[in-house]
């Protein structure tokens, strides 16, 4: 059943990598868009890449909030908003814990 769960894998990277915002997307919801429970979702994401369905959902939305950093003029408040985090604190918190580094600080190392 391993290329069954590969297929669900792969999946659910191409779902989250084309959600947009993708800090909206629950567990539950995608693994129903999958035809999974979130249990057989997490469980199959934590026997591919051991890690599970929301911290992969979380790094995407780093990830995105990365691009926007380094590849528009759009500030902190901006990307939060478009990343559709309810105030550019929340927002901020919520990449400095993914990080361990504030926006600012990430956007400011590469444009000395």
């Amino acid at each position: 059943a391993l290329s069954g769960n590969h297929e669900i894998f792969r999946r659910f990277q191409q779902f989250i990598r084309s959600t947009n915002p993708v800090s909206n997307l629950k567990v539950n919801e995608v693994a129903e868009q999958l035809g999974q429970s979130p249990q057989n979702l997490n469980a199959i994401c934590r026997k591919i890449v051991d890690k599970s369905a929301s911290e992969l959902i979380s790094e995407q939305v780093v990830l995105e909030a990365k691009r926007y950093l380094l590849h528009t003029e759009k500030n902190v408040g901006e990307i939060a908003f478009m990343l559709d985090f309810s105030d550019p604190s929340h927002f901020v918190k919520y990449f400095k814990k993914s990080t361990g580094e504030t926006p600012q600080s990430f956007r400011s190392r590469y444009f000395q």
